[in-house]
């Protein structure tokens, strides 16, 4: 188990629609990779709980999923490729993708090194800036509302 230090966020160029994709057809889009972020938003899976009062106890369910809600938080850099291309989707009406490469690289049989991604399909709007004082970084929030999570988890090796 380790931190969340050495993560990478990646975002695509390419807006989507409102259909899930795949494991590949997210690994299909061009990711940009986004310099300097220090905060991720909340994403996974998160059903709102259904009752129903029956004359025979309460009946429970599953109902609505929510894949998460929050923002990415980043030291603003107004040059950066990726936060670039955070600006442009964040005016958007449309859904953007990322690409969240985590820092537990392991080693395949053939010497390549994988990582778990998590791929997140959401609406962005933004940026704000955050306040603080004279210590603080100039940052860029962005509001992140996901309807599509995917982890991929690191390939495991049997020797």
């Amino acid at each position: 188990m380790g931190t969340k230090a050495g993560a990478k966020l990646y975002v695509a160029e390419e807006l989507q629609d409102d259909t899930d994709l795949n494991q590949a057809g997210f690994e299909a889009l061009t990711w940009v990779l986004v310099k300097d972020v220090g905060t991720f938003p909340e994403y996974g899976r998160n059903e709102a709980t259904a009752t129903y009062d029956a004359f025979s106890g309460i009946v429970k369910g599953k109902g609505s999923n929510n894949a998460g809600d929050g923002d990415f938080i980043m030291a603003y850099d107004p040059t950066d490729a990726g936060q670039v291309q955070m600006r442009s989707h964040g005016a958007q009406r449309r859904n953007v993708c990322f690409k969240i490469e985590h820092a537990d690289a392991t080693g395949t049989a053939n010497g390549d090194k994988t990582a778990t991604m998590d791929y997140l399909r959401g609406v962005l709007s933004g940026p704000r800036s955050p306040s603080g004082g004279t210590s603080d970084f100039e940052r860029e929030a962005y509001s992140f509302g996901n309807n599509q999570h995917l982890r991929v988890l690191p390939a495991t090796i049997s020797i």
